[in-house]
């Protein structure tokens, strides 16, 4: 029965296609081309049997090309759109107020009153950011919103849109006017023109002008400050450095001798090496920056107080001095300061072990006496009988 349906279906669609006049079916043509959108059937009956063309919904030229309104184009070439359209009305003919709301066609506008258009689309400003004027019922909205706005009736327009097409639903330039946008451009001119022109001083806050009154200075010197800080830059050799456009390093570069490689850049300090303000040691080609103001009393104090302390420290191991001598004092400090040098201070193991190695390395060097060359000490004169059996008794009476 399975077969005889298959066979059955099969000749009734041959049937059906032989039938068609203008085509016929073809192995090459895929289903979804073939096959026709809803809009394209009116009745099943019609496309089963009526429908003559398979390809009917590819022709341009056909009468069902209505339902989507492109019966009068020719979309193999290019042509002129609907394009939108945008018609300007005087507010007196649209500003009467709306009785029946419901009504589509008469919603005025909640902003400007105005109807035609809805409160999206209106280009005034809305009521809410506006100074809110209470308006008596008895007068007009036409009035009211002219006198907030001061200007004439003749030249107030409103832009009114009839045409619900898809492209002028979707317009971004709605209302917009080239002139507009010309006085904008002119007025931004005009501010950056002044901008320029203006001096220091004016841009000046009240706190900054009392600060330069304090200081005795005037606006104009700030001016010609800001014209030296350029020249002067040069000058400056501490300032911060800046990688160049080149990928070489700065300290890299060719130095006044012509030697390439010369190191004038510090990167622990991140400056540039000045010998008038600092030296360089040549043995770890370090740079060290001479101390100044502040730094230089601190150094001092910091030198004056070592004094003060080693001083104490000799007084209090030492005591006083013998017979007043001077000298005594000044190797006592000498041997204070090569004891301290001895110390570890600071935790340094290395130089702990150095320390200790040399210590060691100078004791093998100093000579050591013999003990084969030194003896007791003999008395002169040998002791009597009676002395020495004395001497004896007393050892053994302690060691009973």
């Amino acid at each position: 029965m399975s077969d005889r349906r298959r066979n059955n279906g099969t000749t009734t669609k041959n049937n059906n296609h032989k039938n068609s006049t203008n085509t016929k079916p073809t192995a090459s043509v895929v289903r979804f081309i073939t096959d026709q959108p809803w809009y394209y059937r009116e009745s099943k009956v019609e496309t089963d049997h009526n429908n003559t063309d398979l390809l009917l919904h590819h022709r341009s030229t056909n009468s069902k090309d209505q339902v989507l309104k492109i019966s009068s184009q020719r979309n193999d070439k290019a042509h002129m759109g609907y394009g939108i359209k945008d018609e300007f009305i005087p507010l007196s003919t649209t500003t009467t107020r709306n009785t029946n709301k419901r009504n589509r066609n008469l919603i005025r506008c909640d902003t400007c009153g105005a109807v035609g258009h809805l409160r999206k689309d209106c280009l005034d400003i809305p009521l809410s950011k506006r100074k809110k004027k209470k308006i008596d019922d008895n007068n007009n909205l036409k009035n009211a919103v002219l006198a907030s706005k001061q200007i004439d009736e003749k030249s107030l327009n409103i832009l009114v849109r009839n045409d619900n097409n898809y492209d002028s639903k979707r317009d971004r330039w709605f209302g917009y006017k080239g002139k507009d946008y010309a006085k904008v451009l002119e007025r931004y001119t005009q501010n950056l023109n002044t901008e320029n022109n203006s001096d220091v001083g004016t841009d000046l806050d009240t706190d900054e002008e009392c600060e330069l009154m304090l200081l005795g200075l005037t606006p104009q010197d700030i001016s010609i400050y800001l014209q030296n800080k350029d020249k002067n830059q040069d000058d400056n050799k501490t300032y911060t450095s800046v990688r160049l456009r080149e990928d070489k390093a700065v300290y890299l570069t060719i130095g006044e001798d012509g030697e390439e490689g010369v190191t004038k850049y510090d990167p622990k300090s991140r400056l540039y090496k000045d010998e008038t303000k600092g030296v360089i040691n040549t043995k770890n080609n370090f740079y060290y920056r001479n101390v100044d103001g502040e730094g230089l009393e601190f150094t001092k104090l910091q030198n004056k107080l070592k004094l003060i302390q080693q001083e104490e420290g000799t007084a209090n191991t030492s005591g006083t001095a013998p017979n007043g001598d001077t000298r005594w004092k000044n190797n006592r400090r000498k041997n204070f300061d090569h004891n301290i040098q001895e110390k570890v201070l600071i935790a340094n193991p290395t130089k702990y072990e150095y320390l200790l190695s040399k210590k060691n390395k100078d004791d093998d060097k100093k000579q050591k006496r013999d003990l084969k060359y030194y003896e007791a000490v003999r008395p002169t004169s040998e002791p009597n009988g009676s002395d020495q059996k004395q001497l004896i008794d007393k050892v053994i009476d302690k060691y009973k």
